[in-house]
């Protein structure tokens, strides 16, 4: 596992993840350079050697450019020039091995390394790794990348193809850029995925099974395709590749397209069926007809799987959103709750604090709002708060936030620029409130009273400003409701005395320490008792 520069990694699913598998999830940096140039060297050594060895240079795919091209990506910038000359080493000593020896090797390692620098360096440009696959547009993007930067390395390449074997030019140009471009696109989206930060902590067991299987399946069609005499490749191999699209996403496209490659390519160009022992079909028409199934290949299932990852993720984004939106608004009137509530007015009091002026605060309680639940039913009382909701709306400012906190109370938070302003929003609340409420033939006729705190020095907590408030809409409701009240220094201290009494005198009455006492009134005309 190489290392990469993704950032924190995503939050585990609920799903049990796949075992305890940890170095999924190294940072670069945790795996050491030493060890990084290793699988970087054998990364790019043994799959070379292998192609080379049983196909000669005569290759549909070339995999190198894609396994250096994942090992600078996976690390940070500082180590690529010691990667970068790991794979010119690996790559020029399986070509002088198995290749067509020391010259070619070295002459196409430097080729294959200009391809592997500026793709990197162009991708990595693009931002993290694992937001190439995440749109249409960005998967045109690295395309176009992976496309047009082999056409350079291949006219070098050509050219000492020419000047060496004599190989016609434009031939041999054609082989090594498409060879390049194929496995650049194929090969690089399954190792960048699979090498993603955190991928198997997101992967279920069941989820990778049914990866594998599909892999498998296609790799069985494929070889049906390709293995069986008399029969045209591409068709049968189609369907398992959407089905592989539809049920393993992106990982399990990648992954089935991998293996539809290696199984087409090795029965292809080792001599096994209809295509290799077709009359005529010599080595260039069976690269040509390969490439050819890999364009239809990725044209069929990396664009279905990208679009159906978005499509997921825009369902789960809108439901996540629901749930956001239910978890902060009352599901009545739709205004914002209490949770929502706290935080706007912690960024209202930051924000004043900014701007200058004051905080006010603004606590209603409905007034004879029971009466209409015990008389007319909890749907009459409902109907009378989304009402209440609507007309508050109608009244405040646009800057000004309104919650209902439970029952039959509701809170106001906005900016003023002096207590008086805070006055005449609650003289208009009262005064919309205080109208009828139509409710199928009934006229409703409540009211509110108001407790409001100001936030004049703009600090301390949160909780004291709505506990003032509360307070003053206690006071509101002592001279008389259907009015408002400001809170003034002080009042708390008689609200705490009370709080305090009737604490002390129920603990009294727990105890046996309070101690009646009796004046009877006695009728005169027959002493007897009719009150005390």
């Amino acid at each position: 596992m190489l290392s990469s520069d993704l950032g924190p990694e995503p939050p585990t699913p609920a799903r049990r993840p796949f075992g305890n598998i940890r170095w999924s999830s190294r940072l670069h940096g945790v795996v050491p350079p030493r060890l990084s140039a290793a699988l970087v060297l054998f990364g790019v050594f043994i799959p070379a050697a292998m192609i080379l060895h049983v196909m000669g240079s005569n290759t549909p795919v070339w995999i190198t450019d894609a396994v250096g091209v994942t090992a600078l990506l996976r690390n940070p910038p500082r180590v690529w020039p010691g990667l970068i000359l790991v794979v010119i080493l690996a790559d020029s000593a399986a070509s002088t091995l198995f290749g067509e020896g020391l010259t070619l090797g070295v002459g196409g390692a430097l080729c294959d390394s200009f391809d592997v620098v500026v793709v990197s360096v162009l991708l990595h440009s693009m931002g993290r790794s694992g937001d190439f696959f995440s749109s249409l547009g960005r998967i045109s993007k690295f395309a176009a990348v992976c496309a047009i930067v082999p056409a350079f390395s291949g006219v070098g390449g050509a050219a000492m193809l020419h000047v060496i074997l004599g190989a016609p030019y434009l031939g041999a140009w054609e082989n090594w850029y498409l060879a390049s471009v194929f496995g650049l696109l194929i090969v690089t989206p399954f190792l960048l995925l699979w090498t993603e930060t955190g991928r198997f902590s997101t992967v279920s067991r069941w989820h990778l099974g049914e990866i594998i299987l599909l892999a498998i399946l296609v790799g069985c069609a494929g070889s049906i395709d390709f293995g069986v005499q008399a029969l045209p490749g591409l068709f049968l191999s189609f369907p398992f590749l959407l089905l592989a699209a539809f049920r393993g996403g992106l990982l399990g496209t990648t992954s089935a397209s991998v293996t539809l490659v290696v199984v087409a390519t090795w029965l292809t160009m080792t001599g096994h069926g209809e295509i290799a022992t077709h009359a005529g079909a010599d080595v260039a028409e069976r690269i040509l007809l390969l490439q050819f199934y890999f364009a239809v290949v990725l044209l069929s299932s990396l664009p279905v799987a990208v679009m159906l990852e978005q499509r997921k993720l825009l369902s789960q984004f809108k439901t996540m959103s629901e749930l956001s939106r239910m978890a902060r608004h009352d599901l009545l009137t739709g205004l914002p709750n209490r949770l929502l509530f706290n935080e706007r007015l912690a960024w209202m009091r930051t924000d004043a604090r900014r701007q200058g002026g004051h905080t006010a605060l603004l606590m209603l309680d409905l007034d004879k709002f029971k009466p209409v639940n015990d008389l007319h039913g909890h749907a009459a009382g409902d109907r009378v708060l989304v009402m209440v909701a609507d007309r508050l709306r109608g009244t405040v400012r646009e800057t000004d936030s309104i919650a209902r906190l439970g029952g039959d109370e509701f809170a106001i938070v906005g900016h003023v620029a002096n207590p008086a302003m805070a006055q005449n929003l609650a003289q208009r609340v009262i005064a919309a409130l205080s109208r009828p409420f139509s409710y199928m033939d009934l006229s409703l006729q409540i009211g509110c009273s108001i407790g409001i705190a100001l936030d004049l020095e703009g600090e301390g907590d949160a909780e004291i400003l709505v506990q003032q408030a509360d307070t003053a809409l206690y006071q509101a409701k002592e001279n008389g409701r259907n009015g408002f009240h400001f809170f003034e220094p002080g009042m708390d201290d008689a609200v705490r005395r009370r709080a305090e009494m009737e604490a002390e005198l129920r603990r009294a009455i727990l105890l046996n320490e309070v101690a009646p006492r009796y004046q009877p009134i006695v009728a005169l005309s027959d002493s007897r008792i009719v009150g005390f």
